[in-house]
């Protein structure tokens, strides 16, 4: 899933300030200032899936549901306390509270399962750089560019996916092989 998560929220913090606007008008421009702030939500979005279900597939139903549970109640407490400073402070506090989740998220996994820190620093190390890679690239294109039309942002987002792209084909040879088959059977 980081394959995925990483890229998706680093691009949107990188250029949400200029998509947003860009794709629904600019009365929508706060909530596109609101993007950066979700960022450390990359992280948790990435490692919580696997980490349920390996407390799943082993049994351990009661942990998964007090892992939901302690994500509910510091979601609650976290919302009580910052609602009233704005939304890019509720934002930013909800991004990190699931981040000061992962830890937790990482012990668990490691209870149950063969896998630890290493692994997951191994797992996620290559779409990390590729999504920083990308991102830096689509903040870039987005300040030069400052775009206000949506095709100038799916062009200038294009640009900022196909780096992420060819990083990521160019260093995990799984992926180059699933494009070949991919190719092949389309053609």
């Amino acid at each position: 899933s980081a394959l995925l998560s990483f890229p998706a929220l680093v691009g949107y913090a990188a250029a949400g300030p200029w998509i947003v606007p860009a794709l629904f008008g600019p009365q929508w421009h706060d909530a596109g200032m609101v993007a950066p702030m979700l960022l450390p939500l990359a992280l948790p979005f990435a490692i919580t899936p696997l980490v349920l279900a390996l407390l799943a597939a082993n049994g351990r139903i009661t942990w998964q549901r007090r892992l939901a549970l302690l994500d509910l109640a510091t979601t609650a407490v976290v919302t009580w306390f910052t609602v009233p400073h704005g939304l890019r402070t509720l934002a930013l506090a909800y991004s990190v509270r699931a981040l000061l989740l992962v830890p937790l998220q990482i012990f668990l996994a490691r209870r149950v399962s063969a896998i630890g820190v290493r692994d997951h620093i191994t797992a996620l190390a290559v779409p990390f750089a590729a999504s920083t890679a990308m991102g830096i690239a689509a903040a870039m294109l987005v300040h030069d560019y400052n775009p206000t039309s949506p095709l100038v942002v799916l062009l200038l987002c294009g640009a900022a996916a196909l780096i992420y792209a060819v990083i990521i084909l160019g260093t995990l040879p799984q992926y180059r092989r699933g494009l070949r088959h991919l190719v092949a059977a389309l053609v």
